[in-house]
């Protein structure tokens, strides 16, 4: 068979389209009234033919195919044109005629910030009647929950996990030749303290003098992949958003400040560990994994497509979910970045009910089970998962390691949705994070002071205008 590969760039955009589906009765739904085609702009242009992205294309073409005597579907570029999701979303469901009706947000809270400044239409009258809805897993269903509207329709989600390289694993004790890991480092990875300890022992273990190894690898340029991640597994909240969409923070809550201390200490203690401030990008940030120089990080599944690009092999790299962090069991959770469609609620009744239709096509079981077969058979490494509980971890492709999949499951049991993904913050709290992180001589006094100082200083510089300027507070 052909191999395809799915570059990481294009997992990002995998989440766009990310299923298909059949369609239920649709009789007269997408029916102007008067006989004439619904004209249909949706923002899922696909921009090229590379790997699940000709699924997507062909998929598409099958809806033209069924529905075209009724809905003329025309394909935007994504939004552009501004960093920011919320402001782009915002931009592009304007009054114009060709304002697409559907759009791709990848957080819940670009889906609860244009719900609570009005722009976007309620899922509820296309879904609660359609019965792929009631497959919906319970964690998506609240997720999209506002009341007793639903603000998205679930698309996919990611969940990251730390990996560990195995050789590194194998050379140190903590694997057997043959790949099982051992009892005691099954129950040291469990908390974060154990999990600094492996670290440490794993910290410049090799034999290579030219390929010092890292005990962790941390790219703080990512907050989904790094900080964010470290913070909702040590049950932090630095920032919560309410139902109105405005936000608030607190940097100085004793999870963040313990949360500080822990990275802090991870950078500065015995430890290696591979930095932002390194000037590392994402590339070059993974190279060093796939030349066995990295032996633990945090990352998402999808980045398997990055490793077959490069033609290394996943089953190099042992998976866990994050561990609990000592003192904070109870609070514990993994988080999961969801994706979905938000609908424009300045569209016609007509377009809306045509964007259902479209989106049902697109993204039922049917579709996924389809989609899923196709990257098998073309060896296209993608790993994201689907919003229905009828889809299990197991389905999701015969190329998906054993402990990639326990792994996911036993993240999932706890997982909550991130609730930030607000431009300005995860950019303002990332150059604040690497300016504390990088200071050498830190005590917690300092921390938190520096801590409060962020904070101040992110609501006079963006949050207060953002609550004010965005949903008028």
């Amino acid at each position: 068979m052909i191999k395809k590969i799915l570059c990481m760039v294009l997992a990002a955009v995998l989440c766009v389209g990310a299923v298909s589906t059949v369609l239920v009765g649709c009789n007269n739904t997408g029916d102007t009234g008067n006989g004439e085609k619904v004209k249909l702009y949706v923002a899922d242009k696909i921009t090229d033919q590379t790997g699940i992205n000709s699924w997507l294309q062909q998929r598409q073409d099958a809806f033209d195919e069924q529905f075209g005597d009724r809905i003329e579907v025309t394909h935007l570029p994504a939004p552009a044109g501004s960093s920011d999701e919320i402001q782009a979303v915002m931009l592009q469901f304007t009054d114009a005629v060709d304002a697409p009706a559907l759009a791709q947000v990848n957080s819940i809270n670009s889906n609860r910030t244009l719900w609570a400044s009005g722009i976007l239409g309620d899922w509820s009258d296309y879904l609660t009647s359609w019965d792929g809805y009631a497959n919906f897993t319970d964690l998506m269903k609240e997720t999209y929950a506002m009341g007793d509207s639903i603000i998205g329709f679930p698309i996919s989600m990611e969940i990251p996990l730390l990996g560990f390289n195995k050789q590194i694993l194998k050379d140190n004790g903590y694997m057997s030749e043959d790949g099982v890991p051992t009892d005691e480092f099954l129950e040291k990875v469990k908390t974060w303290t154990g999990f600094r300890e492996v670290a440490l022992d794993l910290t410049d273990a090799t034999t290579d003098p030219s390929k010092p190894v890292s005990g962790t690898g941390m790219l703080l340029a990512d907050y989904y992949l790094f900080l964010g991640n470290w913070m909702k597994a040590n049950g932090d909240k630095l920032a919560t958003q309410a139902e109105d969409g405005t936000i608030s923070l607190d940097f100085a809550n004793d999870n963040a400040v313990e949360t500080y201390e822990f990275i802090h200490s991870m950078r500065f203690g015995q430890y290696k560990s591979i930095y932002h401030s390194m000037n590392l990008d994402l590339a070059s940030f993974m190279s060093l994994i796939w030349s066995d120089q990295v032996a633990s990080f945090t990352f998402y599944p999808t980045w398997a497509s990055w490793f077959q690009s490069v033609n290394y092999d996943i089953n190099n790299i042992y998976v866990m979910p994050f561990p609990k962090n000592t003192g904070h069991e109870a609070e514990y959770s993994a988080a999961f970045y969801p994706t979905s469609y938000v609908l424009n609620g300045k569209k016609s009744k007509a377009e809306q009910e045509a964007a259902a239709e479209y989106v049902k096509f697109m993204c039922s079981e049917e579709a996924w089970l389809d989609r899923i077969d196709f990257a098998d058979s073309y060896e296209i490494m993608q790993i994201v998962f689907p919003p229905y509980k009828t889809i299990t971890i197991e389905d999701m492709t015969d190329m998906m390691p054993a402990d990639w999949k326990s792994a996911t499951l036993t993240a999932m049991e706890d997982a909550k949705p991130t609730e930030l993904s607000v431009d300005n913050y995860v950019t303002y709290l990332n150059a604040k994070s690497i300016s504390i992180l990088d200071t050498e001589s830190m005590s917690r006094d300092t921390i938190i002071s520096l801590l409060n100082e962020a904070q101040t200083t992110a609501e006079n510089e963006w949050l207060n205008n953002y609550n004010k300027d965005i949903l008028g507070q």
